[in-house]
């Protein structure tokens, strides 16, 4: 199945969360079996919060990883053949 990690599924007042919970109180656990997460007002603040923070670290930690593969390419890649910045053609 392609789909998200997980679906938020807002509920406008917790005492409807509440009332729904009374009548099945396994309704939770087996939401979260089916990557299925019930959020209020408040905790729906706070998930785009936290859903916010992991995108802007995993932009910062794709723009590192372009760094670090420039970073480690060969010298020889950079100087035209060169063995080293310093040195001559191989076999020189």
């Amino acid at each position: 199945m392609n789909s998200s990690e997980g679906v938020l599924m807002f509920v406008r007042t917790e005492s409807i969360r509440f009332s729904a919970l009374d009548t099945d109180p396994a309704l939770i656990d087996n939401a979260a079996d089916r990557q299925i997460f019930t959020v209020s007002t408040v905790s729906l603040i706070h998930y785009l919060r936290a859903g916010t923070f992991g995108w802007i670290q995993d932009g910062l930690m794709r723009t590192y990883g372009r760094f670090s593969i420039l970073a480690t390419e060969p010298t020889a890649a950079l100087c035209n053949g060169r063995t080293s910045v310093y040195g001559g053609l191989p076999g020189s």
